[in-house]
């Protein structure tokens, strides 16, 4: 037998693998690999950075911080885990997320120590195939905003990772036959969360507490400026264009005499972004920080984080208390138009959540 190379006897010795695609998740991945106490280089990090996200991953993502870091666009059919590819890197072949199933198959085959592996998006078949191909003994599920709760409430009622749409199960079952997907949940998986949901006997929750970012707190410039987290509602389909400008209105009359600042999301166009600021002649910023982390770590810290539904919000209440209020603004009926969809039903149950833990610090306010 020859010698066995260092790159060789880090892959051997990964304990843990985490599977990430936004950078709220890498955020709590980091969290997680602290609050497991996980040696840095028994940790794998396996990311798919796509155009939405990619900025602010390559921002965030400190390669120190892992023993080896893997970039499905980045790499050929058989990644070699110890490889230096730029994350933003598309490889000119097998740059399609059609061959990831093959490349996760291969980092599994090359990771038979793994004890844990940790997934960003309980509904994200590719996440689910990682997940099963490890076959390790822990299934983690990160949080991926207010999806988690839904994730949630699923598994309360029996969800194993299940597609719901007809297309998209033809879609599964076409790359199960050819490409070998191995999609679904197993029947007992850990949740990482930073909220209070109920969960069934087989399933289990550790909370989140946020202990490395409340740690890398610091002082930073404050401003008098209110935020507002803006969102991708009409990207989504959730709201027209105009449905979100007249809400942003009544936002408007209700900060009449305060400096607002909007926060841009990452999946919103720019030439929408600027619309509403000369519309309502706020400052538009945007970034390249999930926003807790911006305000916690270079700032500037504001008078109050408002939006309508953000997981910004409450990660916000959680790491900054009572230091930093919070505002959410519940739709106005009349600018809602699916709000009696399934769709729409799930998005106001949302606000009565947030309506059931307000408090002083924690407000909200109705259109």
């Amino acid at each position: 037998m020859g010698a066995c190379k260092l790159s060789d006897f880090l892959i051997m010795e990964y304990k843990a693998a985490f599977y990430v695609k936004s950078p709220l998740q890498y955020l709590n991945a980091l969290e997680a690999k602290t609050h497991f106490s996980l040696p840095v280089n028994t940790c794998l990090l396996v990311v798919n950075v796509d155009t939405k996200n990619y900025r602010q991953l390559c921002q965030l993502i400190d390669r120190g911080e892992w023993g080896g870091v893997v970039s499905l666009y980045g790499v050929a059919l058989s990644p070699k885990l110890e490889d230096e590819i730029p994350l933003d890197y598309l490889h000119p072949v097998f740059k399609n997320n059609l061959f990831s199933i093959l490349k996760l198959s291969s980092i599994a085959r090359k990771c038979k120590s793994l004890e844990r592996v940790f997934i960003g998006d309980a509904r994200n078949p590719l996440m689910q195939h990682f997940a099963n191909k490890v076959g390790c003994r822990e299934v983690f599920l990160l949080d991926d905003g207010v999806g988690s709760r839904t994730y949630a409430q699923w598994r309360m009622e029996g969800w194993h990772g299940e597609e719901f749409r007809i297309k998209k199960k033809i879609n599964r079952l076409a790359k199960s036959i050819f490409l070998g997907l191995r999609d679904g949940l197993p029947k007992s998986v850990t949740f990482f969360s930073a909220y209070d949901i109920d969960l069934p006997a087989h399933d289990r929750l550790i909370k989140n507490t946020f202990n490395v970012l409340r740690g890398k707190f610091s002082e930073v410039e404050r401003c008098e400026a209110v935020f507002f987290l803006g969102s991708s509602y009409v990207e989504a389909g959730i709201l027209t264009e105009d449905e979100y400008l007249s809400q942003l209105d009544m936002v408007k009359d209700y900060f009449l005499d305060t400096t607002v600042v909007y926060v841009s999301h990452r999946r919103e166009k720019p030439g929408d972004v600027k619309k509403i600021g000369e519309k309502f002649k706020w400052e538009t910023v945007s970034y390249d920080y999930p926003i807790e982390y911006q305000i916690a770590l270079y700032g500037p810290y504001p008078q109050k984080v408002a939006s309508f539904i953000s997981t910004g919000l409450e990660n916000c209440q959680l790491i900054f208390g009572q230091e930093l209020p919070i505002v959410s603004f519940r739709f106005s009926n009349n600018f809602f138009s699916i709000k009696d969809t399934e769709r729409g039903k799930s998005i106001l149950n949302l606000f009565e959540y947030y309506q059931s833990v307000s408090d002083d610090d924690f407000k909200v306010v109705c259109l």
